[in-house]
Formats: structure tokens, sequence, C-alpha cells
């Protein structure tokens, strides 16, 4: 990851709210995007989605999250959201229109493990 990042400068931050830890069970209820140079600076950010879910599927929320949802207000939002899994899907819009260098870097990780712990193992201090 540290030489892509000095190829192209740039690293995307994706953070996502799920309903469960269990890749199987999950469903997306949050997702947000920043774009930082290789020192954090925040070149873009990405709109913080909040996605509606029919209560059915937040009757089979994970108790962790549940939880945690209730009391960071999280379920509130999402009861309220106005935004469907589709409209949500417009968070493409916002990468495409970054820098040709980003849609290159999309391709990179695609094949990767671009988990965070892995990032920050291959970072080194500016």
């Amino acid at each position: 990851m540290s030489q892509m990042v000095g190829k192209i400068g740039r690293l995307v931050w994706n953070d996502c709210k799920m309903t469960d830890l269990d890749h199987e069970k999950q469903t997306l209820v949050e997702i947000a995007v920043i774009l930082t140079d290789k020192d954090l600076n925040i070149i873009a950010e990405g709109p913080d989605i909040v996605i509606n879910q029919p209560e059915e599927v937040l009757d089979n929320m994970e108790d962790w999250s549940r939880k945690t949802f209730a009391e960071n207000g999280l379920l509130s939002k999402i009861r309220e959201s106005k935004i469907d899994m589709k409209q949500a899907e417009d968070m493409d819009s916002f990468m495409c229109r970054l820098e040709n260098s980003f849609v290159g870097m999309l391709s990179y990780l695609h094949e990767r493990d671009s988990t965070p712990s892995t990032w920050f193992g291959e970072r080194k201090p500016p």
C-alpha cells in the first residue's frame, strides 16, 4: 500500500455501519467516504449517508448494533431517513467526480487487503 500511496498520494477512508458483524447477515445502514493525501489532509468529503431500512431488518439487528445505534442516535436516524439503498448508491457519483488517480486507486484496492490495520502498518511518519 505504501508504494501505491507514493504513486498516487491519496488515501480513501470508507466508514460503513452495518446491522451485524456477520457478513452474511449484515445490512448497510450508514456510509461515509473521505479522500485524504498521504499526510492525511482532507482533499474531499463525500456525503454521510444514513440509509432507511424496514423494521424487519432492524428487528433482526445484532444486539450490540441495536444497543449502540440506539445510544448514539443512529437507530432513530435510520428510521427517519428518506434515503433507500438505491439512492445511497449515489455515493458512486461522488467517487466518479474525483480525479482520475482516485479511479486508479480503486482498481488497485479491488484485489488487495485494504483494511486500516494494513494501511497503518505500512505507513511511515512524515
